[in-house]
């Protein structure tokens, strides 16, 4: 709910891009913990990585450390083909953009900084959407011209501040 420095200030933290769960009614909650599953295998977590980010598998994570160390100057160069095309650009090889992540070299020192920062998260740091509930619950009368600014922005100060002051 809260950032590390305000709640656990000697917390490694982590979130996650997406965040899965099973319906509580769910008819087919076998199937469904089957897929999630499969969706943190090593394989699945290895072939989405960039992305995502860093895999949550571990083995997954360490496949890809050693990958990185075999192939950094492929996997970067298919990289920055994949972004500028991306951004509607033409991709020729002497293209500077594509050019500065030829002379990259992913070393053993980048692998051991990568596998301390893994190794020393140890709490997720889950989202909390109240404040932004809030303001778009405040905002909808305002955009429909019910309430003036001044007044929406006095109701959504008074709503957050009720909601900080229970949070201490």
């Amino acid at each position: 709910r809260f950032p590390p420095s305000l709640r656990l200030p000697n917390t490694k933290g982590f979130t996650a891009s997406s965040v899965y769960g099973i319906n509580r009614a769910s008819q087919n909650k076998d199937a469904a913990w089957e897929f999630l599953k499969f969706l943190v295998s090593e394989p699945m977590q290895f072939s989405s990585f960039g992305d995502y980010g860093c895999p949550v598998n571990i083995r997954a994570s360490e496949r890809l450390v050693k990958t990185y160390l075999r192939e950094a100057d492929i996997v970067l160069r298919n990289y920055a083909i994949n972004q500028h095309f991306a951004s509607g650009g033409m991709v020729r090889e002497d293209d500077p953009y594509i050019a500065k992540y030829y002379d990259y070299q992913f070393t053993q020192a980048d692998a051991d900084r990568i596998e301390a920062i893994i190794s020393q998260a140890d709490t997720f740091l889950s989202y909390d959407t109240t404040v932004l509930d809030m303001a778009a619950e405040e905002l909808d009368p305002f955009l429909k011209g019910q309430k003036s600014a001044q007044a929406t922005a006095q109701t959504l100060q008074s709503r957050l501040s009720m909601y900080i002051s229970e949070q201490q």
